[in-house]
C-alpha cells in the first residue's frame, strides 16, 4: 500500500480525513528571541515555547563537541592522538569533566593515556565555565579555547536537536499516529488542521533546509482502512510499552510517570478517532481496556518507586 498515492490531490473539503505529515529539521542555531518571533510569525501558540537553555546543558554540549579523533603528530611517526572528554562528577553545585589524551602508535603497537590534562568545571554558584587546571600541551590548550567559544554560543542558541524535540512536542498535541513502521510519516486528524498548518510554517521559518509537509488524505474506504490499521498498531505499541515497563526492574519513577502520561494522552485521542471514522471500532475495545488496566498497574508501581 503506497500511502502517498492515497493522499488527496483535491483542495481541502469535507472529504478530507486528515493529513499525512512529515518534516526535516536542519542543524541550525536559533536564539530564544528569534525562536519566539518565529512562533509568532507562524501562528504557533507560545505555550509550546521550550524552557530557557540550560547553561549546564550548554557546558556539556560544548565540552563534548571538542573531542578530537585521529589527530596526527608530525614529530612522532605512526602516532595519532584522540582527545577525549569524560565525566568525573555531577552535583547540585557543579559539573566536572576531564580531558584525556590518548596516543595510539602503529609503530610500537601501543596505546598510552594521559588523564587529567585539563579539569573543566561548570560552577553553578557563579554560573560559569571554569578551567581549574590544564597542561601546557598546545593541543589541550586549543581544545579548551574551542570549548569556551562553543559554550558562549551554545548557552544562547537552540540547536537542531532542541528544534526537533520542540516540533515533536507540538506534533504530539495533535493526536498523531505513525503510518510507516520506521516512523517519520504521521497521520493527523483534520480537526487539527490549523495547528498543523502553523507547525509547517514554523518549520520553514527555521531555515537551513528545514521543511514540513502536510498532504490531505481522502475520506474514503481506503483512507479509513489505513487510519484504522495504523491506529490499532499504535494502540498495541502503547500496550506493549506499558507491559515492558511493568517488568523492567530498572524503570524509575520519572520514566514510569512518562509512560502513564503518554498512555492517558493516547486514550484521550481515541475518541477523536472514533468520531473521525464514525465507527465504534469494537475490535479495539479489548486493547483499550488492557491499556487502562496497565495504567492502573503502572500508577501503583510508580508510587512504590517514588516511596523508595
Amino acid at each position: 500500500m503506497n500511502i502517498l498515492n492515497m493522499a488527496a490531490s483535491a483542495e481541502k473539503n469535507d472529504a478530507t480525513l486528515g493529513y499525512l505529515t512529515w518534516f526535516t529539521v536542519s542543524d541550525v542555531a536559533i536564539t530564544r528571541e528569534s525562536l519566539q518571533e518565529k512562533f509568532k510569525q507562524a501562528g504557533v501558540d507560545l505555550k509550546h515555547m521550550p524552557r530557557k537553555i540550560s547553561p549546564v546543558d550548554a557546558f556539556r554540549r560544548a565540552t563534548t563537541a571538542v573531542e578530537k579523533k585521529r589527530q596526527e603528530i608530525h614529530s612522532e611517526e605512526g602516532v595519532v592522538v584522540n582527545v577525549l572528554v569524560r565525566n568525573v562528577k555531577s552535583t547540585r553545585e557543579k559539573v566536572v569533566r576531564t580531558v584525556v589524551v590518548e596516543k595510539v602508535s602503529s609503530t610500537t603497537e601501543t596505546i598510552t593515556y594521559k588523564a587529567g590534562e585539563a579539569k573543566l568545571v561548570y560552577d553553578k554558584d557563579v554560573e560559569d565555565f571554569v578551567v581549574e587546571s590544564a597542561s601546557k600541551d598546545p593541543l589541550v590548550q586549543a581544545v579548551i579555547e574551542e570549548a569556551e567559544l562553543i559554550f558562549e554560543h551554545a548557552k544562547k542558541h537552540y540547536n537542531g536537536r532542541h528544534l526537533r524535540d520542540i516540533v515533536q512536542s507540538i506534533l504530539q498535541t495533535m493526536s498523531p499516529i505513525a503510518v510507516r513502521p520506521s516512523g517519520g510519516v504521521y497521520f493527523v486528524p483534520v480537526c487539527n488542521e490549523m495547528e498543523l498548518e502553523a507547525l509547517v510554517r514554523l518549520l520553514r521559518l527555521f531555515g537551513g533546509g528545514s521543511e514540513g509537509w502536510m498532504i490531505p488524505l481522502r475520506n474514503n474506504d481506503e483512507g479509513k482502512d489505513l487510519v484504522r490499521a495504523k491506529l490499532r498498531d499504535h494502540l498495541e505499541a502503547i500496550l506493549r510499552n506499558m507491559k515492558e515497563g511493568l517488568v523492567n526492574d530498572k524503570l524509575d519513577a520519572w520514566h514510569a510517570g512518562e509512560l502513564i502520561d503518554n498512555a492517558k494522552r493516547q486514550l484521550k485521542s481515541f475518541s477523536e478517532y472514533q468520531q473521525l471514522l464514525q465507527e465504534e471500532m469494537e475490535d479495539m475495545g479489548v486493547v483499550i481496556q488492557a491499556i487502562k488496566g496497565q495504567i492502573v498497574a503502572m500508577v501503583e508501581k510508580a508510587a512504590a518507586l517514588a516511596s523508595k
